[in-house]
């Protein structure tokens, strides 16, 4: 997403900028300090500090003081200058020192994952892999981030082998190594939600082909006999596997079962599938996981529910396929009014959370999407709270980008949208927001449907499945409670399938 010229400097710039400032600065505090007249005043007032707000968590304070000189004939300078240098040097040192880091780490990154310059386009990868899918496969890759997390440390890590390289010693690093999650930590992660999932570079090599996933995520970690703590990561995971091997279908994709026989994986103490008795290795039949880094992590602190964090992004310009044209042609020879669930899934989807309703979210979301909005709305309830939102409105939708492979088609709309949103607990007593000032913010919505779907957006309905026509009774599985059909797929008619902030969406 653009940013202004002042952000994308590099630290050498900003080590220009602060040396320039403090010269300046010295030389004001010298001219005003220089005078006459004998007196000297000090003064309460007129200057101010603040922090707060535009993240997941943030506070706020102010405090105000200032004071003035004048001295008889000298100048305050003169008197403190060997303090004054010495600040402005140790400044200048602890600003290249930690520039020197930021390179250094920079450098790492570059390193370790090949920069490679072909091929960085995911789209393009169909050409050497038409069966390949962005949609499956980073459902796949969801899937086994959570069994990654969740599993690390335990003995049935085991059976990740075949989608892990070299499991027995493998561990989720920092680029600095001060977070290293190892085969021998004894805590247990939960509540696994991803906010973010996306395809960041595809490569290849001599003998491989290489994509590299970025993930945003947060989740629950404890240790025995301590408090458990949410955790919030970045992270780059890099996928592998064998040159020219096809993709496989969604409905293979869709567990982590054994590449060879495609049967619920488990594997016995030899390292062999429990049903074909294949010992599969990593990459050669299925996509393996070669590295996992932590670009950024933090742990987040308790923080009271109504707490609202300002919008950012809303102002960004739209960010547009340079392709879009030719995207929506193609969109529009599937199915020309697809972009009608818009309205229909985003007032629907908003309803659902003011009640607190996860069976109609389960109607309209795909499962990883699902498992997202299921961790926040048990724990609004666990702690017996709601977000009211009303007085919904989209006053624009703007169609960004559409893609198109052998088994999908997904299309993105960002959303210029409106609400009343404020929080209550059981009392009524509202805890954060507002009853009466709406609340403007944009947010990039994607949407699924399979290629092989017999339904199209002016038959969608969201109270009958799409397949049996009967009133929609989704379990927590995505399937049809009448006809068993999964319906949250995308497998009939379009589901939600993810929605990205402003601020982190790039296209």
């Amino acid at each position: 997403m653009e940013k202004t010229f002042l952000f994308r400097w590099n630290w050498k710039q900003w080590l220009i900028l602060a040396s320039v400032v403090c010269i300046l600065c010295i030389t004001v505090v010298d001219a005003f300090g220089r005078g006459g007249g004998g007196s000297r005043s000090r003064s309460r007032g007129g200057s101010s500090w603040s922090k707060g707000g535009g993240s997941s968590w943030g506070g706020g304070g102010s405090r105000g003081g200032g004071s003035s000189y004048s001295g008889g004939g000298g100048s305050y300078l003169g008197k403190n200058s060997p303090i004054i240098v010495a600040a402005f040097l140790v400044f200048i040192v602890l600003l290249y020192v930690t520039g020197k880091m930021m390179e250094k780490r920079e450098q790492k990154l570059k390193s370790t994952h090949k920069t490679a310059s072909s091929n960085k386009n995911p789209i393009k990868y169909k050409n050497l892999d038409p069966n390949f899918s962005k949609t499956v496969f980073l459902d796949w890759v969801h899937l086994l981030y959570n069994q990654v997390w969740t599993s690390i440390g335990k003995n049935e890590f085991k059976n990740l082998s075949p989608f892990v390289y070299n499991s027995e010693n493998f561990s989720i690093r920092s680029y600095d190594d001060e977070h290293v999650t190892q085969q021998n930590r004894k805590g247990n992660t939960t509540e696994i939600v991803i906010a973010k999932l996306a395809i960041k570079q595809v490569y290849q090599d001599e003998q491989t082909d290489n994509i590299i996933v970025e993930i945003f995520a947060n989740h629950t970690y404890q240790e025995p006999g301590k408090k458990a703590e949410r955790v919030l990561t970045e992270e780059l995971w890099t996928f592998s596997r064998k040159k020219g091997i096809l993709s496989k279908e969604p409905k293979e994709m869709q567990e982590l079962s054994c590449p060879n026989c495609g049967a619920a994986h488990s594997l016995n103490d030899a390292g062999a599938c429990n049903y074909c008795n294949t010992i599969v290795a990593p990459g050669n039949q299925q996509w393996q996981l070669v590295s996992a880094y932590i670009d950024y992590q933090e742990s987040e602190p308790d923080k009271p529910f109504g707490e609202y964090a300002e919008e950012v992004g809303t102002d960004y310009p739209t960010v547009f396929s340079p392709s879009l044209e030719q995207e929506i042609q193609q969109l529009n020879s599937i199915d020309p009014n697809a972009t009608q669930v818009v309205p229909v899934i985003f007032t629907t989807l908003q309803q659902a959370w003011t009640n607190n309703d996860l069976k109609q979210l389960r109607m309209i979301t795909t499962d990883n999407l699902y498992k997202s909005y299921e961790y926040w709305i048990n724990n609004y309830k666990k702690h017996g709270v709601r977000n009211v939102l009303e007085q919904i409105k989209i006053t624009k939708e703007e169609l960004v980008k559409v893609e198109v492979d052998k088994f999908y088609t997904a299309f993105t709309s960002r959303i210029h949208a409106s609400m009343i949103d404020y929080t209550v607990d059981k009392t009524g007593k509202v805890l954060g927001g507002s009853k009466t000032k709406p609340r403007p913010f944009t947010e990039y919505w994607t949407f699924i449907r399979a290629n092989s779907a017999s339904k199209t957006a002016s038959q969608y309905s969201v109270t009958a499945c799409p397949n049996c026509g009967a009133k929609l009774q989704v379990a927590a599985s995505g399937v049809c409670e009448y006809c068993h059909t999964k319906i949250s797929n995308g497998s009939h008619n379009w589901i939600l399938a993810n929605i990205t902030q402003d601020e982190v969406y790039t296209g």
